[in-house]
């Protein structure tokens, strides 16, 4: 392709949060991806990996305040909306469904958890055989739901 990484691309954006900035700050000054890498080796005292980490800039402007904003201050964040997935299923899988075979690593995914929560269960090898042990035995295996 030829590109040999000895200019600056596209934009991209970068977010700081951070208590040492203060609210609304802007820094318009280029930058790429090192300049991450570049704030790291300052902030650690590492050495360079790369000439293009070493010649960037870090975002330690970013740190304009010499007190951190105290915690009661700080924003209040809501948690990110997550829409309910259109995959979801509200029921058992269809009868052509339940026939379908499972793949050879859903059937060693399942045969690992049988053996250690059910040692003596055959194996599932449908999908169909697979829903009933999840369903039946799998509450809490992948976490709490919400």
């Amino acid at each position: 392709m030829g590109f040999t990484f000895d200019r600056l691309g596209g934009r991209v954006a970068a977010f700081v949060v951070s208590a040492y900035t203060e609210r609304g700050t802007i820094i318009n000054e280029p930058m790429h991806h090192a300049a991450v890498i570049r704030t790291l080796m300052e902030q650690h005292g590492l050495e360079p990996l790369t000439h293009r980490d070493a010649e960037a800039t870090g975002i330690h402007n970013v740190l304009n305040r010499k007190v951190p904003r105290q915690p009661q201050l700080w924003p209040d964040v809501a948690p990110q909306y997550v829409p309910t997935n259109p995959e979801g299923r509200s029921g058992p899988p269809s009868e052509r469904d339940r026939r379908r075979p499972l793949t050879a690593p859903g059937i060693g995914l399942l045969g690992l958890l049988l053996a250690r929560y059910e040692p003596d269960a055959p194996v599932p090898t449908t999908f169909g055989d697979a829903y009933d042990v999840l369903t039946e035995d799998g509450a809490g295996l992948f976490g709490d739901p919400d």
